[in-house]
């Protein structure tokens, strides 16, 4: 969770984060072959404590649905987005 919230996607990149920048937070951080062990290994349980947590929140079973997705075009002129019933909802470009 961390990696992600720090913005690091790769996981050798952050395998050189915590020891350069925790000094002593781990007692033995694991090389890359055994990180990616222990990761698929804790797949599982992630994922369950993903649910719960979910679960646990009123947001999970909201009529209301907030998702972010790629913009759609639906006129390209000016002008058609003036005279569109969509005018006043949706911009131009």
């Amino acid at each position: 969770m961390a990696q992600a919230l720090l913005g690091i996607r790769s996981e050798a990149r952050w395998l050189r984060f915590p020891p350069r920048h925790l000094p002593g937070a781990f007692s033995y951080p694991p090389q890359q072959s055994g990180y990616n062990k222990r990761l698929r290994n804790a797949a599982p349980l992630l994922k369950q404590v993903i649910r719960v947590l979910a679960l646990d929140t009123d947001l999970w079973t909201d009529a209301t649905w907030i998702v972010d997705s790629t913009p759609v075009e639906c006129a390209r002129s000016r002008e058609t987005t003036k005279h569109s019933e969509l005018a006043g909802w949706a911009g131009y470009g």
